[in-house]
């Protein structure tokens, strides 16, 4: 029964169509960051590098991969929907794909094993404007699509068992899409358009700790360093005829650091603070700083009810319930340096299944950027996220 269940999560989250529109902000640097959780942390508001627990299996931090003792599988999908607003009217997007996947395997004697594959960020935009040249009517549309993702394996160390150690091995890679046509809808000119390809690719490594000073309370953290990504773009120009030319160049990414900080109040809450900063003032491509780049500074925090497990309660008091918000300011500012706010508040469940051996997480996010006083710009923001967690005992965890 587990496995046909797995197949089902495995192809409803396939069947989520192909993103369609993301903002139009993610047409700078490299995408529209992704927030890099799973639906646990996201239905916490980002809470997510100092939860460690048996239960649960984390994107963030290696180094609480360790707290499990069985084997475990993750794998989420998202629906996203934005409504934007300028001074000129409104557009809806929305944007549905499989999203994250995690395993990790315990090997005994304080040691883990992990590999993961998830999104760095999106770039998924569509701009048309019609206008007149010389009194003949264009019609111009710029598009992307693309962004970057992370495949990494990582070993998790429990050298105590107050504290851990954690390190990703990461390969990030993906491909920028760019197209730009004009269109002559109601004359013989040849229309024209010229297309980027751009492959990137890149090494890295991040490292995580947790710290239990109490059996109640638990710090952690992780820290990313700053990494430069080698690419190719070829170009593509369609007009009179065709030509193409491939150019080499790079993208540097700033480094990032995250602390956090949660509690357990018995086995019916646990309560999560966290800090994430990365300056993409310090983004650079081709060696040039992003244009309007800005410090994100991210501050969350998060409830979880019922979040420990106990056998005799009844089934409604083993779901988990979650509420969280976050504050940041984007990764961009407006042309006259303000920056576009963004809040959440956050939504979740966690429902046990299979004798409490695999669960469904479902997180719900409403958040709001930008504004239409400040930026002359704003999205309202929906976001669901879905992740099913399945797991065996293969090894047993020794210290």
């Amino acid at each position: 029964m587990r496995t046909t269940v797995i197949v089902t999560i495995l192809l409803i989250l396939a069947a989520f169509p192909a993103s369609m529109q993301a903002t139009i902000l993610s047409s700078r640097g490299a995408g529209d960051p992704s927030p890099g959780m799973d639906a646990r942390a996201l239905g916490m508001g980002g809470v997510s590098v100092s939860l460690a627990s048996p239960h649960h299996i984390g994107l963030m931090n290696p180094a609480s991969l360790i707290y499990t003792d069985v084997t475990r599988l993750l794998v989420q999908g998202s629906f996203k929907r934005s409504r934007f607003e300028d001074l000129s009217g409104r557009a809806d997007f929305q944007d549905a794909n499989f999203n994250a996947f995690i395993f990790f395997v315990p090997l005994g004697s304080g040691i883990g094993f992990s590999t993961a594959l998830y999104p760095l960020s999106d770039i998924n935009y569509f701009h048309e404007s019609a206008g007149k040249n010389d009194d003949v009517n264009v019609l111009e549309t710029v598009e992307g699509d693309g962004g970057l993702n992370n495949f990494s394996m990582g070993l998790s160390f429990g050298l105590t068992r107050f504290f851990s150690l954690g390190f990703d091995f990461r390969y990030i890679f993906g491909k920028f899409l760019e197209a730009w046509k004009i269109d002559y809808p109601d004359n013989d000119f040849n229309n024209t358009m010229d297309k980027f390809y751009t492959w990137n690719r890149g090494f890295t490594v991040r490292m995580g700790f947790i710290l239990k000073p109490f059996s109640s309370l638990t710090l952690g953290g992780v820290y990313s360093p700053a990494l430069g990504i080698k690419n190719e773009t070829d170009t593509y120009f369609e007009g009179f005829g065709q030509s193409s030319e491939t150019l080499k160049g790079s993208i540097r990414l700033p480094d990032k650091w995250i602390l956090g900080l949660s509690h357990d109040f018995g086995n019916w809450m646990t309560a999560g603070i966290e800090i994430a900063n990365r300056d993409w003032s310090r983004f650079e491509i081709n060696g040039e700083p992003l244009e309007h780049g800005c410090r994100v500074l991210r501050v969350s925090a998060g409830l979880e009810l019922f979040s420990h497990r106990d056998q005799d309660a009844p089934y409604l008091k083993k779901v988990s319930y979650r509420i969280g918000y976050s504050t940041q300011p984007y990764f961009v500012t407006d042309l006259y340096e303000n920056e576009f706010r963004e809040q959440w508040l956050t939504l979740g469940l966690g429902i046990p299944l299979f004798m409490d051996a695999s669960e469904f997480n479902l997180a719900f996010g409403f958040g709001r950027r930008g504004s239409l006083e400040k930026n002359q710009f704003a999205e309202n923001l929906f976001r669901v996220t879905l992740s099913f967690t399945g797991s065996e005992k293969w090894f047993s965890r020794r210290y």
